[in-house]
């Protein structure tokens, strides 16, 4: 048993490593809704630019130690070649920081710099291309290192304890010259500019260089794929928009046979559940749908009941709380005012003592939460969850597909919020007796064609329009 981090990680070293070999496995993955993305981001690379200019002062700190401690004849070469590649990745990522200042208004306001597919500025690129291998030449520097330490120990001239602590220092060193040689490699690899996502983002005082593959299924067919004996992926959201072409699409496997799909039924009774999606509600961006996202909270509470708010945003969080704390009401958990922990647990308190009570969150607690009986009885879901089209791997997928002439709403965009508002509502029924009600507020769910394919996706809940 392993999580997909750990699998990932294995698979990425060569499969055995850490985990039996893929060809003695037989992997059953569940939740396997998360695996394509979790995948790209264990394939994804960050340079932070700041953090790494100290970190090279810090090896230049611990090449001087190493010289009191070792034998000099047999580290000069390397101590050498380690202080040159120093200076020159110092020259570096200064040069790319100065590429990133001088380029402020490029940044957007979530403070990323995407460059469009293929059109990575050659400054970056040259500087990539120029300079990977000095992260090369670090690292083997400091391989070289490790083996004098252990040459030593084996011929009694260092104890144990001490070079036990030196190669752990240096085996932190040397994962960071190699996540810095991979992030430049990333961008100096010509076939690498259509099919991964660049860009800067500024996060506090950082200056961060990220590079991502943009479609995951070509490295889980070389890594995962062709080497398992068997995989077998579970979820109760493999499917979206009621079929699998997402999820096989995702993950690489396009042509996968329709005997190798199966949908089950599902053990819930989904007449116990009312979805209703009123038809009086203002349009998302309308400056009074918060207001209307309150006022059915408030209607809610006549149920007495335990009751989840999902919104897309902390904004639509902030502005939908702002609206019920002039109510007064009793029991209101907002997100971002207490931990989740705490949160959940002063509404499982509340409910015990038979009170109203209600949790208004981001719809990352659609996932991960676990809410039964009355301790969720009315849920409010206030827009639908479509994925922020300015998210840098996003938006370059987008790009993506539309040079090739696809439509990425559809083959993105649109599956992606019907799993998610699957995912969603699946919080109301977590046992056999649960009953309750589902309340949609996105009033494009029958404005729009996309509306009926959303709805039609759902679970056969009992409607209840008005």
């Amino acid at each position: 048993m392993a999580n997909h981090s750990l699998l990932l990680a294995d698979l990425h070293a060569g499969s055995g490593h850490i985990l039996p070999a893929a060809e003695d496995c037989i992997y059953i993955l569940d939740e396997a809704h998360q695996f394509p993305e979790i995948a790209r981001e264990a394939s994804a690379k960050q340079l932070m630019l700041n953090h790494a200019l100290k970190e090279l002062e810090n090896l230049k700190l611990f090449d001087k130690e190493l010289a009191n401690i070792l034998n000099p004849n047999a580290i000069a070469g390397s101590s050498l070649k380690l202080k040159e590649a120093c200076a020159e990745l110092n020259r570096c990522f200064n040069k790319l920081k100065d590429v990133a200042n001088a380029n402020k208004e490029s940044f957007d306001n979530s403070q990323h710099w995407r460059f469009a597919l293929g059109k990575t500025p050659s400054a970056v690129i040259n500087l990539a291309s120029n300079y990977h291998k000095e992260a090369n030449k670090l690292s083997n520097s400091l391989q070289h290192y490790a083996g004098v330490i252990q040459e030593n120990v084996a011929n009694n001239q260092m104890k144990s304890a001490q070079a036990e602590a030196l190669l752990s220092r240096l085996s932190i060193m040397q994962s960071l010259a190699e996540s810095w040689l991979e992030v430049l490699f990333s961008y100096a690899n010509e076939n690498n500019q259509k099919n991964y996502a660049f860009w800067f983002t500024r996060k506090d005082k950082e200056i961060q260089l990220c590079s991502s593959p943009i479609e995951i299924g070509g490295l889980l067919q070389q890594l995962l794929w062709q080497d398992a004996f068997s995989v077998i992926a579970v979820s109760a959201t493999l499917s979206a928009l009621g079929n699998f072409s997402y999820y096989v699409n995702q993950i690489g496997l396009p042509k996968l046979a329709s005997e190798q799909l199966i949908k089950l039924p599902s053990p819930f009774n989904y007449q116990q559940v009312i979805l209703e999606v009123p038809n009086n509600i203002a349009e998302p961006d309308h400056p009074e749908f918060a207001n209307n996202v309150a006022q059915k909270i408030i209607e809610a509470q006549h149920n007495q009941g335990g009751i989840l708010v999902l919104c897309n945003s902390y904004r639509l969080v902030d502005k939908v709380a702002e609206q019920l704390e002039k109510q007064k009401l009793d029991n209101l958990w907002i997100q971002g005012q207490l931990t989740n922990q705490q949160i959940l647990a002063k509404h499982r308190q509340s409910r015990q003592q038979k009170q109203t009570s209600t949790i208004l969150a981001t719809i990352g607690f659609s996932e991960g939460i676990d809410l039964p009986g009355d301790l969720l009885t009315d849920l409010i879901i206030a827009r639908l969850p479509f994925a922020v089209p300015t998210e840098p791997v996003m938006a370059s997928h987008a790009e993506l597909l539309e040079s090739r002439n696809q439509n990425p709403f559809m083959l993105l965009t649109l599956p992606s919020a019907s799993r998610k508002l699957v995912q969603s509502c699946g919080r109301l029924m977590r046992k056999e007796s649960d009953s309750g009600r589902i309340v949609l507020l996105d009033s494009r769910l029958t404005t729009r064609r996309y509306g009926k394919q959303l709805l039609a996706a759902l679970p056969p809940y009992k409607r209840s329009d008005h």
